[in-house]
Protein backbone atom coordinates (compact mmCIF):
# COMPACT_ATOMS: atom_id res chain seq x y z
CA UNK A 1 0.00 0.00 0.00
CA UNK A 2 2.98 2.12 0.88
CA UNK A 3 4.17 1.84 -2.94
CA UNK A 4 0.41 2.28 -4.44
CA UNK A 5 0.28 5.35 -2.08
CA UNK A 6 3.64 6.96 -3.21
CA UNK A 7 2.89 6.20 -6.79
CA UNK A 8 -0.69 8.01 -6.45
CA UNK A 9 1.29 11.01 -4.77
CA UNK A 10 3.74 11.07 -7.73
CA UNK A 11 0.55 11.68 -9.85
CA UNK A 12 0.66 7.71 -11.29
CA UNK A 13 -2.90 6.98 -12.39
CA UNK A 14 -3.58 4.55 -9.29
CA UNK A 15 -7.39 4.49 -9.06
CA UNK A 16 -8.08 4.18 -5.47
CA UNK A 17 -8.53 6.73 -3.25
CA UNK A 18 -5.71 8.09 -0.28
CA UNK A 19 -8.44 7.54 2.19
CA UNK A 20 -8.96 3.89 1.27
CA UNK A 21 -4.96 3.23 0.54
CA UNK A 22 -3.91 4.99 4.18
CA UNK A 23 -6.97 3.29 6.24
CA UNK A 24 -5.45 -0.25 4.73
CA UNK A 25 -1.99 0.97 5.54
CA UNK A 26 -2.85 1.85 9.10
CA UNK A 27 -5.37 -1.27 9.38
CA UNK A 28 -8.03 0.75 10.62
CA UNK A 29 -11.04 1.62 9.16
CA UNK A 30 -13.52 4.58 9.55
CA UNK A 31 -16.90 3.90 7.28
CA UNK A 32 -20.03 2.12 7.48
CA UNK A 33 -20.40 -0.41 5.43
CA UNK A 34 -23.11 0.47 2.73
CA UNK A 35 -22.33 -1.99 -0.11
CA UNK A 36 -25.95 -4.07 0.60
CA UNK A 37 -28.09 -1.06 -0.51
CA UNK A 38 -25.65 -0.30 -3.38
CA UNK A 39 -24.94 -3.48 -5.38
CA UNK A 40 -25.21 -6.89 -4.89
CA UNK A 41 -22.21 -9.34 -5.99
CA UNK A 42 -23.24 -12.53 -8.19
CA UNK A 43 -21.19 -14.97 -8.71
CA UNK A 44 -21.41 -17.61 -11.80
CA UNK A 45 -23.36 -19.50 -10.09
CA UNK A 46 -26.40 -17.02 -9.79
CA UNK A 47 -25.73 -16.23 -6.21
CA UNK A 48 -26.94 -13.29 -4.74
CA UNK A 49 -24.53 -11.93 -1.70
CA UNK A 50 -25.55 -9.12 -0.02
CA UNK A 51 -21.83 -8.88 0.95
CA UNK A 52 -18.48 -11.07 0.06
CA UNK A 53 -18.37 -12.82 3.20
CA UNK A 54 -19.30 -16.14 3.41
CA UNK A 55 -23.01 -16.94 4.52
CA UNK A 56 -24.27 -13.27 3.02
CA UNK A 57 -26.57 -15.18 0.19
CA UNK A 58 -29.95 -13.67 -0.50
CA UNK A 59 -31.23 -15.75 -3.26
CA UNK A 60 -30.51 -16.87 -6.41
CA UNK A 61 -30.97 -14.99 -9.76
CA UNK A 62 -30.91 -18.10 -12.05
CA UNK A 63 -33.47 -19.46 -9.48
CA UNK A 64 -35.71 -16.48 -8.70
CA UNK A 65 -34.76 -13.82 -10.71
CA UNK A 66 -33.29 -10.74 -9.39
CA UNK A 67 -36.56 -8.64 -9.09
CA UNK A 68 -38.21 -11.47 -6.66
CA UNK A 69 -34.71 -11.03 -4.53
CA UNK A 70 -34.71 -7.27 -4.20
CA UNK A 71 -38.43 -7.68 -3.61
CA UNK A 72 -38.42 -9.61 -0.57
CA UNK A 73 -35.40 -7.54 1.37
CA UNK A 74 -35.65 -4.89 3.93
CA UNK A 75 -33.60 -2.78 3.21
CA UNK A 76 -33.71 -1.53 6.81
CA UNK A 77 -32.11 -4.63 8.14
CA UNK A 78 -29.54 -4.52 5.45
CA UNK A 79 -28.16 -1.95 7.33
CA UNK A 80 -27.63 -3.44 10.22
CA UNK A 81 -24.73 -5.47 9.51
CA UNK A 82 -23.22 -2.47 7.95
CA UNK A 83 -23.17 -0.22 10.92
CA UNK A 84 -21.08 -2.08 12.70
CA UNK A 85 -18.95 -4.05 10.00
CA UNK A 86 -15.51 -2.18 9.12
CA UNK A 87 -13.41 -5.16 8.76
CA UNK A 88 -13.80 -5.15 4.61
CA UNK A 89 -10.39 -4.74 2.45
CA UNK A 90 -12.16 -5.28 -0.66
CA UNK A 91 -11.50 -1.73 -2.10
CA UNK A 92 -15.00 -1.87 -4.06
CA UNK A 93 -16.66 -1.99 -0.72
CA UNK A 94 -15.04 0.10 0.92
CA UNK A 95 -14.53 2.97 -1.46
CA UNK A 96 -18.37 2.60 -2.94
CA UNK A 97 -19.41 3.13 1.06
CA UNK A 98 -17.19 6.49 1.18
CA UNK A 99 -19.01 7.30 -1.95
CA UNK A 100 -22.36 6.79 -0.34
CA UNK A 101 -21.55 9.11 2.62
CA UNK A 102 -20.95 11.61 0.21
CA UNK A 103 -17.25 11.57 1.71
CA UNK A 104 -15.88 14.96 -0.88
CA UNK A 105 -12.11 12.94 -1.49
CA UNK A 106 -13.47 9.30 -2.26
CA UNK A 107 -16.45 10.97 -4.31
CA UNK A 108 -13.97 13.22 -6.48
CA UNK A 109 -11.56 10.34 -6.93
CA UNK A 110 -14.81 8.08 -8.11
CA UNK A 111 -15.60 10.41 -10.65
CA UNK A 112 -12.36 11.15 -11.77
CA UNK A 113 -11.84 7.51 -12.74
CA UNK A 114 -15.27 7.39 -13.97
CA UNK A 115 -14.63 10.31 -16.60
CA UNK A 116 -11.15 9.27 -17.55
CA UNK A 117 -12.78 6.18 -19.21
Amino acid sequence: MRRFLRLKNMGLPVNNCRRYLMEYLLEEGDYRCRVPLVFFNVPADGTALKCFAPGNETGNVRKAGLRNIIALLDRRELLTPGNHCRKCIVPDVVETSYVWELSPAPALNTFRVLASR
